[in-house]
């Protein structure tokens, strides 16, 4: 029987709670909510106004020239890599 190897390349996270592991672990383990009044645009024509918003994320930073063979995965990856490759 073959084995099987799973490698796993890296983590990544951008939600309400924290845009990286450490951040998004820090705030699971210490009970911290992503919840609250929405702030990017003025929500008082809404019967909610709150929500999760994700915070200090620039989508710019993404690389959407391989989104036709990499996805949102893809796009992820090579994010970590230009951070940490410096």
């Amino acid at each position: 029987m073959l084995e099987r190897r799973v490698v796993v390349t890296g983590m990544g996270v951008i939600s309400p709670i924290g845009n990286n592991p450490v951040e998004f672990w820090d705030s699971l383990v210490t009970c911290r909510s992503g919840i609250g009044r929405i702030t990017a645009f003025d929500p008082s024509e809404f019967a909610s106004q709150i929500g999760g918003e994700v915070k200090n994320f620039d989508p710019t930073e993404l690389d959407l020239s391989l989104s036709n063979s990499f996805g949102f995965g893809g796009h992820n990856g090579t994010l970590v890599f230009r951070r940490f490759s410096k």
